[in-house]
């Protein structure tokens, strides 16, 4: 496309509805409008970017123990579209799964996709995921400059004796000099013991951000990590409000955008659970336009809840670090 740089990075996200059962939904994200004339996707990946897991159960108890937990991102290309199906698991292995109750959030998935477009590969980019990384064990290694990466993508949390919940901590990262880097991840739980897996994503891109002592070209887009200022705890969670500002190029703009998540830790007291929530409720752009200011801001709610008895909720030690990816184009 004109004015912008080959290859450019593009930026698409999505919301599943809500799941009645745990069986996967279809998302559909199209690319089309960023293709010129001789260019095709070269390369593209998912990020997890929000969720939400809800029991619904098939007794008069709202909570159940954890046994599975856990969210799975297939991506699939068919000319300029990536289908994604969506996968979401909760269960306490005993009949009880995720779906959408009465009375509490339902259960869905909020997905941030990128797609590397261009005539050829340059040398030292490519985008893409790495599957079922174990908390733990050897990373994985691959190679490209500069790298971004080190984001969510999905997990997954088993446990052979299901319990009451302590805490939960998801994490991925990406190290290492040079050209050559890790990925690595963890999914962690406290008191009741589990075997965890990540999913990441990470892409590699040859253009340098922006800037007035640069030569282009540069790349179109930056990630910025979220200011956020969260609310005190309560029974509907903590609620963050964040904003990222960005630096396009001169006559460039925002068009779309969306969101990495690197680390996230639910602290809760010891307890049963109904649902584990980290969705955003306000601006996740899920529809045009995305544009009109240089600075993204939002909500987004985080919450691990038991309604049962003497409620519990999420407790103000939990945390959240994550980026906005921005995509610019022509203003």
């Amino acid at each position: 496309m004109s004015g912008l740089p080959d290859p450019l990075l593009s930026v698409r996200t999505q919301q599943s509805r809500s799941y009645s059962s745990p069986v996967g939904q279809l998302l559909a994200f199209d690319f089309s409008s960023d293709i010129g004339d001789g260019q095709m996707i070269l390369g593209y990946a998912v990020s997890l970017s929000g969720w939400c897991l809800s029991y619904v159960t098939n007794s008069v108890s709202s909570a159940e123990n954890l046994a599975v937990l856990g969210i799975n991102l297939v991506p699939n290309l068919a000319g300029t579209t990536l289908y994604v199906t969506a996968n979401a698991y909760m269960s306490d292995n005993k009949g009880d799964a995720a779906g959408s109750p009465e009375g509490a959030p339902s259960t869905m998935v909020q997905v941030t996709a990128v797609a590397l477009i261009g005539t050829s590969t340059q040398a030292g980019s490519f985008v893409g995921n790495v599957y079922q990384l174990e908390s733990g064990a050897t990373s994985y290694e691959t190679y490209g400059s500069p790298v971004y990466g080190g984001f969510l993508s999905g997990f997954m949390l088993t446990s052979n004796d299901p319990g009451s919940v302590g805490s939960i901590a998801l994490n991925a990262a990406a190290s290492g000099p040079g050209s050559s880097f890790t990925l690595s991840g963890s999914a962690t739980t406290t008191d009741v013991t589990t075997t965890g897996t990540v999913d990441a994503f990470a892409f590699a891109y040859p253009y340098p951000y922006p800037s007035a002592s640069g030569t282009p070209p540069f790349a179109n887009f930056q990630i910025v990590q979220a200011s956020v200022s969260w609310s005190a705890p309560s029974s509907s969670g903590m609620t963050g409000q964040f904003s990222a500002t960005f630096t396009p190029p001169s006559g460039m703009s925002i068009i779309q955008w969306g969101v990495l998540v690197n680390a996230l830790t639910f602290d809760y007291t010891k307890s049963e659970l109904q649902f584990v929530q980290f969705q955003f409720v306000e601006n996740f752009p899920t529809s045009p336009p995305y544009g009109g200011s240089n600075t993204v801001s939002g909500q987004v709610v985080m919450n691990i809840y038991n309604p049962d008895g003497v409620p519990d909720w999420i407790e103000s030690t939990s945390s959240a670090v994550f980026s906005v990816i921005a995509q610019f184009g022509p203003s």
